[in-house]
């Protein structure tokens, strides 16, 4: 990481090259230390809290130099996309940041709730929106064109919704008539009077009240005072 940080001042320099070796070389040194010994064994939730934190660190210097250094008659998406495609090498580079950025993007939008995939999908579409419109201009063409696929979208998640909701449902159903001893759409055994019958799809009629969850953990409580008086 502080080879990372480096890179925007040695380019152009007799040191890009020596810290681009670095860079690489330094991800050997795991390799050689003991997992039996605990040697720079640190646990995941640790990496997972300090590369965010490196990696602000290494992005905040770099996005100040990069507003400070952009030329007054060109916005920061067009230069952007000239960097990108400046070199073979950088295009490479840039083009992995990229994806992982998107992939990342979508495992995010799409974990969680029902509730928060969608909080998080309209969020994510008026920020793309803002920033869109903040470096291109609002262009109302491009407004109207994009109203059917929203729509198309919201159809889309209100589907994916209804489908994380029969599959909860679909899992709740089987533990609930396993735990009666009730099996569906399977074939029963038969005894010496009775044929093998073959059970269909049973109804299951569900009553909800407020106040059943306090009711069953009294019922637990006083169960477990009567077993401790037997």
């Amino acid at each position: 990481m502080a080879t990372i940080h480096l890179v925007p001042q040695y380019v152009g320099t007799d040191r890009f090259l020596n810290n681009l070796l670095w860079m690489h070389g330094l991800l050997v040194v795991p390799l050689l230390t003991s997992p039996e010994r605990g040697i720079l064994d640190i646990p995941f939730p640790a990496i997972y809290t300090l590369l965010p934190l490196l990696g602000t660190g290494v992005h905040i210097p770099n996005t100040i130099r990069l507003l400070r250094a952009l030329p007054q008659n060109r916005t920061m998406s067009s230069q952007l996309y000239q960097t990108i495609l400046a070199h073979p090498a950088q295009s490479s580079i840039s083009l992995d940041v990229i994806w992982v950025a998107i992939s990342i993007s979508a495992w995010f939008l799409t974990t969680g709730s029902t509730f928060s995939i969608a909080l998080k999908s309209i969020v994510s579409a008026i920020l793309a929106f803002v920033v869109i419109t903040s470096q291109t201009g609002v262009n109302w063409a491009f407004v109207v064109n994009l109203i059917p696929i929203v729509i198309l979208a919201a159809v889309g998640a209100i589907y994916l919704g209804l489908g994380r909701i029969w599959t909860r449902n679909s899992e709740r159903r089987i533990e609930l008539l396993a735990s009666l001893g009730i099996v569906e759409n399977s074939v029963i055994a038969g005894t010496e009077e009775k044929p093998p019958s073959r059970s269909g799809r049973r109804t299951v009629v569900g009553c909800w009240h407020p106040y059943w969850l306090a009711a069953a953990r009294l019922s637990a409580i006083g169960s477990a005072r009567l077993m401790y008086l037997q």
